[in-house]
């Protein structure tokens, strides 16, 4: 069987849950996610789920398929998506799309990015330059 197939045949009978993660337990949450992880794992490993939950009800959840920024995985990540069933309630997406909403980000009214109970705005972020020591790190 190919590794896409196995990932998407997984996901399938496991979509339901996934896309009511946020009403399950915490133990449930975990198990759901590792099992994501290990599936996405198994097709490739370095491969990340993503999942956005939409804020109305009616939309469609979202699995962004990230590679973590390694570059030698990005076609991998774009394979996966494009072997994606089409399915009403979800969006796949093949990496983290760049934002081009550079106004918003500046006034500070961007929308933030939701995982788990982490929310960050681009607009947030900081980065800070540090000394570097001749590692590749």
């Amino acid at each position: 069987m190919k590794a896409t197939t196995h990932f998407w045949k997984w996901f399938l009978e496991h979509k339901n849950k996934l896309k009511n993660l946020m009403s399950l337990n915490h133990k449930e949450q975990k198990h759901y996610m590792f099992w994501l992880d290990w599936h996405l794992q198994f097709y490739f490993p370095g491969l990340e789920g993503i999942i956005i939950f939409p804020k109305v009800t009616k939309k469609k959840t979202q699995l962004i398929i990230s590679a973590s920024g390694q570059q030698e995985l990005f076609h991998l990540a774009f394979e996966l998506e494009k072997t994606a069933p089409r399915l009403w309630d979800w969006k796949f997406t093949a990496l983290i799309q760049p934002r081009t909403d550079i106004d918003d980000m500046e006034a500070g009214i961007d929308e933030p990015y939701v995982m788990q109970d982490i929310t960050l705005k681009t607009s947030e972020l900081i980065f800070i330059p540090f000394l570097y020591d001749g590692e590749k790190k």
